[in-house]
């Protein structure tokens, strides 16, 4: 008992945090998020680094007026992608080579993308341009092996759909920040024969899927033996995607609820388990750091 009403008020703590941050969102303001609701922990994390508490984060107003409508969809500089031969960071790797997919399959990388982002004038992120860091072992044993950077929009492949990793946002072992010896962030995006997924860092992420911002990115190199698609490509799994306020808030209402009403989906289900596994870890943590 005492066990579901701890998981109850979690679960109610991070809903109140999830529809406060999808209506600061949502107003287009400049203030920080916390997403550990109201826990009152504190503005950095376990490493002494700034936590999504301590962030300034512009909304989509900002982000319209710097970067058009577009949404960077990428891998951060230094992420190690799986290949054949082994891992290679994504910024070594070249059309025509080939990398693994979640089957183990050898996929043909033909066209590769990327681009640098920063904060503006006034020293703000945009949106879309600060990276999701997802921490080591945040997604299961040794998934992903290593702290893992991605764009917020860009889809992690979990329980058999595509979730954005800002909606995985948990504040403890998921949260918004930039690695440390960085001013900026550079990212690359790939382009297989079709949509699927590879594995950045061990954690099955998606390739470049063409919805008609090619041209957004800064740099771009093709395979000249396979020609980028010219239409937007449908995405190999069902994708979560909440544009809609009340669609942010049913969501996390039906996480909040969870332990009287089962409607949650198997989205929810998957980001509060992974809540779960955060707050585990934290504890986990927590009882080694006092021993």
């Amino acid at each position: 008992m005492i066990a579901r009403t701890k998981i109850a008020r979690r679960r109610f703590l991070a809903a109140v945090a999830g529809i406060s941050a999808s209506i600061v969102s949502d107003r287009a303001s400049a203030h920080s998020v916390d997403w550990r609701g109201s826990s009152g922990r504190g503005a950095r994390d376990r490493q002494g680094r700034r936590s999504s508490s301590s962030l300034p984060i512009s909304g989509p107003e900002h982000r319209r007026r710097r970067f058009g409508q577009s949404q960077t969809l990428c891998f951060v500089k230094g992420t190690s992608i799986a290949t054949p031969s082994g891992e290679c960071r994504v910024e070594d790797l070249r059309p025509g080579q080939r990398v693994l997919n979640t089957r183990g399959q050898a996929k043909t990388i033909k066209w590769i993308g990327s681009s640098y982002r920063s904060t503006n004038t006034d020293g703000v992120w945009s949106e879309d341009a600060l990276p999701i860091t997802i921490e080591a072992g945040a997604l299961a044993d040794q998934v992903p092996h290593r702290d893992l950077h991605l764009s917020p929009e860009h889809a992690l492949y979990l329980d058999g759909i595509l979730i954005p990793a800002k909606y995985l946002v948990n504040g403890i072992t998921i949260y918004p920040a930039k690695p440390d010896d960085l001013e900026g962030v550079t990212y690359y995006h790939l382009e297989l024969d079709a949509h699927d997924a590879v594995l950045a860092e061990g954690a099955a992420a998606e390739s470049y899927r063409d919805t008609g911002l090619r041209d957004t990115f800064d740099v771009s190199t093709a395979d000249p033996c396979c020609k980028p698609a010219d239409t937007s490509v449908e995405p190999f799994a069902p994708l979560v995607a909440m544009y809609r306020r009340r669609d942010k808030l049913a969501s996390h209402l039906r996480s909040a609820g969870s332990l009287l009403i089962h409607y949650r989906t198997q989205f929810e289900i998957t980001r509060d388990g992974l809540l779960e596994r955060a707050y585990a870890i934290e504890e986990l943590q927590t009882y080694k750091s006092a021993a």
